[in-house]
């Protein structure tokens, strides 16, 4: 994201779901890494399937949580109203959804008048937003952000949500995808943040314990993600690609530890500014 090769390393990752005792675990472990630079945190080296699909081409209920199998009228409604009270233009929008999943955020678009398109690479994915969903297959691309091609500056709005994490090379998606933009147009991305406090909690209780493990990402299992982002990384990474930052919104809708923990957690969390997500609000010069 911001072009440093300064890296530390930060423990190690099992290609399965960890628990308090990964030392028990028989499996395969990759190393993650952070960047002095930016903060951004990163599987290093990054497990690379032979094909994409062997990630995504998942049943949809293997993957996604049952409440994503059904459109929601009100999903992505405050994003959406959101971009419109930053944007000029109200009428004859265009949008593009990358990595669409199951059609929900493009349905969402629809629904508010946007006239929406969006990849998604994996068939399975695609053929649930098609036929379950409903998603017009002539504005779905089932295809990888590396396959896709739109005509320059064709988008008014562009969101990556939930799929940024996922790509191996997210400065170069990010780059493709500003060409595809209108100058002014304004790009969503909503990514994990590398510093949550749930992850900080069981990392420090790894270290106590005297373990080299880390419970960040998860490269090798799903839901594959291979970064976690900071707001520095994409302050550096506006530098390089010649695009504002709008506003930066910290989100945490769950925290996976005891809801028991919640009326201490969340507000530990506001305090601390170490929610589990960043939504970031882009706009191109």
């Amino acid at each position: 994201m911001c072009g440093s090769d300064k890296l530390k390393v930060i423990g190690k990752r099992l290609n399965q779901s960890q628990g308090f005792y990964p030392q028990k675990k028989i499996g395969i472990t990759t190393s993650i890494v952070k960047c002095k630079n930016c903060g951004l945190k990163f599987a290093n080296p990054i497990p690379i399937p032979e094909k994409l699909n062997d990630h995504y081409d998942l049943e949809t209920q293997k993957y996604f949580e049952k409440s994503f199998e059904e459109f929601h009228p009100s999903s992505f409604n405050a994003e959406i109203n959101y971009f419109k009270s930053i944007y000029n233009i109200q009428t004859g929008i265009t949008s593009l959804d990358i990595g669409a999943g199951l059609g929900n955020i493009m349905k969402a678009m629809e629904t508010h008048g946007l006239n929406a398109y969006g990849i998604e690479p994996s068939f399975s994915f695609y053929n649930y937003a098609v036929n379950s969903m409903g998603v017009s297959k002539d504005r779905l691309h089932n295809k990888a952000i590396e396959e896709a091609d739109f005509k320059k500056e064709s988008f008014d709005f562009i969101t990556f949500s939930a799929v940024f994490e996922h790509l191996y090379e997210p400065d170069k998606a990010l780059r493709q995808a500003l060409t595809w933009l209108k100058k002014g147009g304004v790009l969503f991305i909503g990514v994990p943040s590398a510093y949550s406090l749930n992850q900080e909690l069981i990392n420090l209780i790894y270290k106590i314990r005297g373990l080299d493990y880390v419970c960040n990402l998860s490269p090798m299992h799903p839901p594959f993600h291979i970064y976690e982002f900071t707001k520095r990384s994409f302050e550096k990474n506006s530098i390089k690609n010649n695009y504002s930052i709008v506003k930066v919104d910290r989100v945490t809708y769950k925290t996976y530890l005891p809801e028991i923990l919640n009326p201490i957690i969340f507000p530990l969390i506001r305090l601390t500014k170490t929610d589990m997500n960043l939504n970031i609000w882009i706009r191109k010069k």
